[in-house]
């Protein structure tokens, strides 16, 4: 058969890599937020990370979307799945895409 396959050495990686980062990642992030947070306002914190977390969640599924029409993937008219590496690349990439924010925190 030669129809176009992802790569899933990508799909594997990405998961895993994501998976991965947000286990090392949340629990000292909470601990920060909580020592952040104003006595007695700790439970204020952590909604209004989680609240950002929801909020990245909800963008980040936009882009993709967007991504996704945009590169024209899917079945039907003027659509194909010929792309679908390129997409499951660039989606792994711009995983990384907050690093570039790490200048702006203060230490």
């Amino acid at each position: 058969g030669g129809g176009a396959r992802a790569p899933m050495g990508a799909l594997v990686a990405s998961d895993a890599l994501t998976s991965f980062g947000q286990m090392m990642g949340y629990m000292p992030v909470l601990a920060l937020a909580a020592r952040c947070a104003p006595r007695g306002l700790e439970a204020t914190g952590y909604s209004a990370l989680l609240f950002v977390a929801d909020l990245a969640t909800g963008v980040g599924s936009l882009l993709a979307a967007e991504l996704t029409r945009s590169m024209g993937l899917g079945a039907g008219d003027g659509r194909s799945w010929s792309r679908l590496g390129a997409y499951v690349w660039t989606c792994a990439g711009l995983k990384l895409a907050p690093l570039a924010l790490l200048p702006l925190v203060r230490g």
